[in-house]
């Protein structure tokens, strides 16, 4: 909650617009509502039920007798049909007037805090020690700075406007339903609740994974500003083909774990690379711990254990191809999956060639369901000579090089 109260902050500087944002909205829903409630004449005179405004409903009477009321002639159906449609058009013109105001009040606010937000990242990046510029890469800080920051604007504009807009439209509509019929009301206000708890869970998901794709964007930034800065090197020691490896390495996902990092829930992707270059790759080095997270590779997308001081757990492991990069010898890295694994075509595993020997089964993955599959659908490297053979075995998959 401090980080939000610290974005708000320069919502106060525009507090005008803000306000006629809210204002023009909250019109917008009220008009909707009246709207919204002459469908009760309308349908009544359509289908010739009785008196068109319901009686004995308080307010909502007056309300509708105030506003069609002289325009209702029992004795001229049409003309009184064609009078009510001729308010609703109206209205619903009327309303889209007051929220297309809202929306270009809204859209200035944006900009305006965007702009606000940027100048203050960079004043406070000005002012950071230099080993702090020496930590971090050039194309991260460039992404922190023009991507990040309109991101921030959705939170501090789009989320402010839209949640006054919808929490006047909702509480509009609950008001009608109340007065005309409490018991589909109350049906509709238990109905509600459960939809935006079943959600929950995807929305988690969501911004776990807009979190890493942000970090990916830092890492594409960082390699692009090396190559054009650095383009007459590149050029000279002609090393256009391995910088477009590295650029599509990058452009398939990156995500390094050093020693002590946690994953946590994340949901991490390597994307296989693009004509015949390198894919993306996610790599766990040292004592870091993959949490609960999730791993989705693809073609030639990769996930790095050689490096990892042993055995690494996750929640799950979604191979649409992939290559899982292992060491074997005295302290295996293997992968334990504490929820499934899911698979569709070939797996490959590459083996780093220290430590091996022939005849001793090394334990590669363990899953709950790993019993699904079939040990056909893993392939590996030969290391020093010996090819591997893969075996399940209840739920891991082991392999012996012979």
């Amino acid at each position: 909650m401090n980080t939000y109260r610290r974005l708000l902050a320069f919502l106060r500087p525009h507090s005008g617009r803000f306000a006629g944002n809210v204002g023009a909205n909250v019109v917008g829903a009220a008009l909707d509502g009246v709207a919204f409630l002459l469908l009760i004449p309308f349908l009544n005179i359509l289908f010739g039920i009785g008196n068109p405004i319901p009686k004995d409903r308080g307010w909502l009477t007056d309300l509708l007798n105030a506003v069609v009321g002289g325009l209702l002639d029992p004795a001229d159906p049409m003309g009184s049909l064609g009078g009510v449609i001729a308010i609703i058009v109206g209205l619903v013109a009327l309303k889209n007037v007051f929220l297309w105001l809202g929306g270009q009040l809204g859209a200035s606010l944006q900009e305006r805090i965007t702009r606000d937000l940027r100048d203050a990242v960079f004043r406070h990046m000005l002012r950071l020690p230099l080993g702090w510029f020496s930590r971090n890469k050039t194309g991260q800080v460039m992404s922190r700075i023009i991507s990040d920051t309109e991101q921030a604007k959705a939170v501090l504009a789009e989320v402010a406007t839209r949640s006054v807009q919808n929490l006047a439209q909702v509480t509009v509509t609950i008001v009608l339903l109340v007065r005309m019929s409490p018991r589909l009301a109350l049906l509709s206000l238990v109905v509600a609740p459960l939809i935006t708890i079943t959600i929950q869970p995807i929305l988690r998901k969501l911004r776990r994974g807009h979190r890493a794709l942000r970090n990916e964007y830092g890492e594409i930034t960082s390699v692009l500003q090396e190559v054009v800065s650095g383009v007459r090197l590149v050029k000279s020691f002609r090393g256009e083909e391995y910088e477009d490896r590295r650029f599509t390495g990058a452009s398939g996902g990156y995500t390094r774990f050093s020693d002590g990092a946690d994953a946590g829930q994340a949901i991490l992707i390597a994307y296989g690379g693009v004509s015949g270059g390198a894919g993306g790759g996610i790599r766990f080095e040292g004592a870091s711990t993959g949490g609960s997270a999730s791993v989705y590779l693809a073609d030639n997308g990769e996930l790095d254990l050689s490096e990892h001081s042993g055995g690494l757990g996750l929640a799950n492991l979604d191979l649409a191809g992939g290559i899982l990069r292992v060491r074997l010898g005295a302290t295996p890295t293997s992968l334990t999956l504490s929820s499934a694994l899911a698979m569709r075509g070939q797996a490959c595993f590459a083996f780093e060639p220290e430590g091996v020997s022939a005849g001793t089964p090394y334990t590669l993955l363990s899953a709950p369901n790993l019993a699904d599959f079939a040990a056909t659908q893993f392939s590996g490297n030969s290391v020093n000579g010996l090819m591997p053979s893969f075996s399940i075995v209840g739920t891991t998959l082991q392999v012996v090089f012979g």
